[in-house]
């Protein structure tokens, strides 16, 4: 079934986002002058912000608010910033019920300092609402520039099926769960820009451009947090924005091939940078006491030469978290009851105690998951030869169709759980430190 995209604004990036969408949907794009709806219509293009640039035969305009509005199964708002409250107000009387509203708008309103997506709550209650933003050039859009962008939403199952509604050959959308950060980043760096900018103005050189866009970086991403945003939101969609998008999607894909039903939860910490603090302890423990889970599992911390610092921290962090949610004096601005696992298992011990059978579906759902992680074949799976055909489900491929490299990774895992189940006087197993919960 086709959704209805809706978008109000024809300047020059709700237009090129209403182009986008078009090619997938039908769509109708919104204009307050009855003469740009028109020429859209009849010449394909918009000559007020994109001459020159030739637009969808399917893209429609409009200059009918009440028709645009209520044909939408989603609503796009396209207008600047200090229109937003008023054009929410005049879409409010015709938008139907729990459709969602993305903003496309970068800033905050004057006075109040609130966020385009805190307007829409405010005067669209009970509608889904999210963002799309990023490092996005209207006209090298149009012009077929390769491009990327992200819409956030606070549920990640909605941005996921409108994810597809704008991506395109050429433009790729990506989808994250920090609706906060994802805003305050597009608003903020226009600080750093205007930073750079003078700084080239005033004749400085590539280091200080380097130490005002690094620093500039880094201060906007504090206050960020600060506001409710995620650290690695703030790195944007160029090298580290999309590097988490990726890693956020295969953790996702790796919690379905185990079968979790449940929502996959991200901390927001940066590769290589992850810490046993105190705010991280919190944010865990909160997580802890909110899904209460029977088991909790972890790397053990007291592995002998573990390397990888991650690895160390996450192990101490998942032990020290289960305390503090255990008990009540801990972090009671949670406002949740507190929580004690029955069990704590800590993988990868040297002193394994405990064994878990498990049977050849446990066995194929383990591959599935690690091969999730395609980000990590090389560095970690030692899978060098299936970039470009992907990794088949196991047990899909016929004898020699598996790549070698693919195929030892698998019986590397089968051996593990052999091994395992030597052990445990079972066909497979996988092993564990269990640590006591009452200790």
């Amino acid at each position: 079934m086709d959704i209805g995209v809706s978008v109000i604004g024809a300047g020059s990036w709700g237009t090129t986002v209403a182009a986008l969408a078009s090619r997938n949907t039908p769509t109708l794009l919104w204009s307050r002058r009855a003469s740009l709806a028109e020429q859209i219509d009849r010449d394909h293009e918009n000559g007020d912000y994109l001459a020159g640039f030739r637009l969808p035969s399917q893209l429609r305009a409009t200059a009918d608010l009440e028709q645009a509005v209520r044909s939408a199964d989603l609503l796009v708002m396209g207008v600047p910033s200090h229109g937003f409250r008023s054009a929410l107000e005049a879409v409010r009387p015709y938008l139907r019920p729990w459709v969602p509203v993305i903003s496309l708008s970068k800033g905050l309103e004057v006075g109040t300092r609130l966020r385009m997506s805190q307007l829409v709550e405010e005067i669209l209650p009970g509608h889904p609402v999210g963002v799309l933003t990023g490092p996005n050039l209207a006209k090298e859009i149009l012009a077929g520039h390769a491009a990327a962008s992200v819409i956030a939403m606070d549920d990640d199952n909605i941005a996921r099926a409108l994810q597809g509604l704008f991506q395109g050959e050429l433009f790729r959308v990506y989808t994250n769960e920090d609706v906060v950060g994802s805003e305050l980043g597009g608003v903020l760096k226009n600080v750093i820009a205007i930073a750079a900018g003078m700084a080239d103005g005033l004749g400085a050189g590539d280091n200080t451009r380097a130490a005002v866009i690094t620093r500039g970086l880094a201060e906007i991403s504090r206050l960020g947090v600060a506001m409710g945003g995620q650290t690695m939101t703030f790195a944007g969609l160029a090298g580290m924005g999309d590097l988490v998008a990726t890693r956020q999607a295969e953790a996702r894909a790796a919690a379905q091939a185990l079968g979790a039903r449940g929502p996959v939860v991200f901390l927001g910490r940066v590769d290589g940078e992850l810490e046993n603090d105190r705010p991280t302890r919190s944010e865990l423990a909160r997580v802890i006491r909110d899904l209460q889970p029977d088991v909790l599992l972890g790397h053990d911390p007291w592995k002998r030469y573990r390397l990888h610092p991650d690895h160390r921290a996450a192990g101490f962090l998942t032990c020290d978290a289960l305390v503090a949610a255990r008990d009540p004096h801990f972090f009671p601005e949670h406002g949740l009851a507190p929580h004690r696992p029955a069990a704590l298992l800590l993988f990868e011990a040297d002193e394994p105690d405990h064994a878990e059978p498990a049977e050849e579906r446990h066995l194929a759902a383990r591959i599935a998951a690690l091969e999730s992680h395609r980000s990590q074949y090389e560095s970690t799976m030692f899978i060098t030869d299936q970039a470009a055909t992907g990794v088949d489900t196991p047990g899909s491929a016929e004898g020699g169709a598996v790549p070698p490299s693919v195929a030892a990774f698998r019986a590397e895992q089968r051996a593990a759980l052999e091994e395992a189940g030597r052990w445990a006087g079972a066909p497979l197993a996988e092993r564990f430190h269990l640590v006591p919960t009452d200790r």
